[in-house]
């Protein structure tokens, strides 16, 4: 559009002139249009063929380019292909744009009198005084800019178009090249000797065997960097007040965190991974690891860092905040579990009945028969003392570590054990803790992508 009002503006006295000799706006709307139809069609023609050379020549320069290496790592590559439907689909809006971009001057020109074109009467309107440039101009710029600013004032809507032509293009450059600056600087830093690719492999059998054979399989691969096997547990560990950091005892955190007595309930990952990795995460510490096999005291390392995201006044907010007080180790904590009822289930929601708290157990039989536990009959339910059925799983938290577990997330408070504790930890047989631990995951850690 720019382009054509500059044009355009430059020919209105041609137009006034042959319009003035009888020609008629349609003819003169015609001659514009077919004017930009015929440079459309040759532009668009030398645009596709350019184009697509120049596609082809880049992706041909940058072979050797760390982009493309990142894609050859995983299996992939660059090669041109030239779709039809998509160059069609090019050509009619560079058709159609250029078209509707030169009949907007051309529609204002036609519309002008023949008198009026010819003299430009409408081109320039100024004041007096309009024209006149500071000192500042001609000290900085001398006799051109002086002659450059007044012929802008006098005829200022003819300079616009060109203007923000300029602008538009400087604009535009610079948001391609930060673009392409900051896409580079990224991927630059992804495909470093240092990026490495961490992989979770699911390992569904009850078989310790079978673990043991596929961990086994791949540990000495040589790119493999670390390895580990991990089972875990998601649940509610209770811990006492006392040692709860001030800056997670927050108003936003209190009104969701349930209490038993003086204890404190906080969501905690229950990492269990197997002896070598627990070992090379004690040493990525500095801690020593041969307390945390004792299987009369069995103890944990602490991860304690939540991701804790939140509103506040209109605001969200995202922070990372200690759980337990950083100088604190040896923090004691346990786990709540239920004594079970063979041939009965619960939800294990307390039923006060004359001043004390029960359980309601009902038969397995007649849950299913109800399918689910919505209008259940109370007649049906043996009760049960809260206290015959809680049982309190100690655990204890050990050192506090900064460097996690490859494999882990950075988001959650976790507690890791050595794997070959987790049936110590659990010894009461009054309960089935230890069946919540997930699927064992074989999780591996290595820059070969390929592997």
């Amino acid at each position: 559009y720019n382009s054509f009002s500059i044009s355009i503006s430059e020919r209105i006295r041609q137009f006034g002139i042959m319009r003035s000799i009888g020609a008629s706006n349609r003819q003169i709307r015609r001659m514009v249009l077919f004017e930009a139809f015929l440079l459309a069609i040759i532009g668009i023609v030398l645009g596709v063929i350019v184009g697509c050379v120049g596609i082809g020549v880049t992706l041909a320069w940058v072979q050797n380019n760390f982009i493309v290496n990142i894609a050859n790592k995983v299996g992939l590559g660059l090669r041109l292909v030239i779709s039809p439907l998509p160059i069609l689909i090019a050509v009619l809006i560079c058709l159609v744009t250029t078209i509707v971009a030169a009949y907007i001057p051309a529609y204002k020109a036609i519309h002008k009198s023949a008198i009026e074109a010819i003299r430009q009467s409408d081109e320039i309107i100024i004041k007096p005084n309009e024209v006149k440039t500071s000192k500042l101009t001609q000290k900085l710029f001398g006799f051109a800019g002086v002659m450059a600013t007044k012929n802008f004032k006098r005829n200022k809507r003819k300079y616009r178009s060109t203007i923000l032509s300029l602008a538009l293009s400087v604009i535009l450059f610079i948001s391609a090249a930060s673009l392409t600056q900051y896409v580079n600087k990224m991927l630059l830093i992804q495909s470093s000797n240092d990026h490495k690719m961490n992989v979770m492999y699911n390992v569904y059998t009850d078989e310790q065997e079978d673990v043991s054979q596929r961990f086994n399989m791949i540990k000495d691969i040589s790119e493999i960097q670390n390895i580990a096997i991990t089972q875990k547990i998601f649940d509610e560990v209770y811990i006492q007040r006392n040692y709860i950091a001030s800056e997670y005892w927050t108003a936003e955190n209190q009104q969701y965190l349930r209490r038993i007595k003086d204890a404190v309930g906080v969501n905690v990952e229950l990492v269990f991974v197997d002896d070598g990795a627990f070992e090379k995460l004690c040493k990525q510490n500095k801690i020593d690891s041969s307390s945390y096999f004792d299987e009369t005291s069995p103890k944990g390392l602490l991860y304690n860092h939540v991701i804790q995201q939140f509103i506040r006044e209109d605001k969200a907010i995202t922070r990372d905040v200690s759980v337990i007080d950083t100088d604190a180790n040896n923090v004691p904590m346990f786990v709540r579990d239920y004594k079970e009822i063979e041939g009965y289930t619960s939800l294990h929601e307390p039923y006060i009945k004359d001043g004390k708290q029960y359980y309601l157990f009902y038969p397995i039989e007649y849950i299913e028969e109800m399918k689910g536990y919505e209008n259940l009959d109370m007649r049906k339910a043996k009760l049960y003392p809260v206290e015959e059925i809680d049982i309190d799983i100690p655990l204890v938290a050990g050192a506090q570590i900064e460097e996690n577990l490859f494999t882990l997330s950075r988001n959650t408070m976790q507690l890791i054990y050595p794997r070959s504790m987790a049936t110590t930890l659990f010894t009461n047989t009054d309960t089935n803790y230890i069946k919540r631990l997930s699927n064992p995951e074989i999780g591996i850690q290595t820059d070969n992508h390929t592997i």
